[in-house]
């Protein structure tokens, strides 16, 4: 199902289509969403697939503190059968990080801005094979050392970043060391880096 946040709850779910709904994105997401929340609540669809769209730096900060709260909620919902998560609403709060981190999802794709520390935080989700990340900024050897925690399930990641450079590729593959697919958009990135990777 793909549909506009809003429109979510409305006579349509009454159908009762959603209590086996596998893959679900939500479009526009710039008002709080407590009754979608409220909906995915009393139906609790067998999710696999969720992607949350939405624009929240356009929105008053008073009510993307809501959103992010209820987004969180929707997730935690549908957390048990959950596996792949994107979120494309704007830069996540640190807390909602690491709230991700205690999922069982095997696929995340972040669109929001992800620097070292948030980094870090997800290389603790335990299933994770899949990360993607479009807007990566401040990694290097310093703000993630190479001698850290690593995420020997991972097998895709995906970067873009347009302060990444041969530090930040060092950092990046030592901390993946089960790498199998890897791609790098970054305009810093010279033959050394290359050779590293």
């Amino acid at each position: 199902l793909e549909v506009d946040a809003a429109a979510l709850g409305t006579s349509a779910t009454k159908q009762g289509y959603l209590s086996s709904l596998q893959s679900l994105v939500l479009h526009k997401i710039d008002q709080p969403i407590t009754s979608v929340v409220q909906v995915l609540k009393k139906y609790v669809p067998p999710l696999q697939s969720l992607e949350l769209q939405g624009n929240l730096p356009n929105v008053p900060k008073k009510d993307a503190t809501v959103i992010w709260k209820d987004s969180m909620t929707l997730v935690t919902a549908v957390q048990d059968t959950l596996v792949a998560l994107t979120i494309a609403m704007g830069d996540l709060p640190k807390a909602m990080v690491g709230n991700l981190c205690k999922l069982p999802l095997t696929m995340l794709e972040l669109q929001g801005k992800v620097d070292a520390a948030n980094l870090e935080l997800l290389l603790e989700l335990p299933e994770l094979v899949h990360l993607i990340l479009p807007n990566v900024s401040k990694i290097s050897e310093t703000t993630l050392p190479v001698t850290g925690r690593q995420a020997d399930k991972l097998k895709t990641l995906e970067v873009r970043s347009s302060d990444l450079g041969d530090s930040g590729v060092v950092a990046l593959t030592a901390r993946f060391p089960g790498l199998v697919h890897l791609a790098l958009d970054s305009d810093h990135i010279t033959k050394q880096g290359v050779a590293n990777v």
